[in-house]
């Protein structure tokens, strides 16, 4: 935007399964979600 603030969303998802569990048959994986807002100057 204009005068130097800038707004930023995010998402990330991960494609492993990050359980180890045994005898445990779900399925874990990461999820992020990122919201920043700023100014440059």
């Amino acid at each position: 935007l204009n005068m130097g603030v800038f707004f930023s969303l995010r998402y990330n998802k991960g494609l492993l399964d990050v359980n180890d569990i045994d005898g445990y048959n779900g399925k874990n994986q990461n999820n992020v979600f990122q919201v920043s807002a700023g100014y440059s100057f």
